[in-house]
């Protein structure tokens, strides 16, 4: 999966599960359970490539998109 689908992907995903719990005002915990979550259940949301340590991209694509803050 390329990076943006699976940035697009997980801001999706981030929104659908803070909708779900009733979340108005998302913080980086939020995030990290969000990532937690996908990466127990093997998603391949995160089978992307990338260099970095892939929940700082994750908190970075949150952050950016003001999904989340800290």
């Amino acid at each position: 999966m390329r990076k943006l689908e699976a940035k697009e992907m997980i801001c999706r995903a981030f929104r659908e599960w803070c909708r779900s719990g009733g979340i108005t005002d998302p913080r980086g915990n939020d995030g990290f359970l969000v990532y937690l979550k996908l990466k127990s259940a093997r998603s391949g949301l995160l089978g992307f490539r990338d260099t970095e340590d892939k929940w700082q991209t994750v908190h970075g694509w949150l952050r950016s998109a003001r999904l989340v803050s800290d």
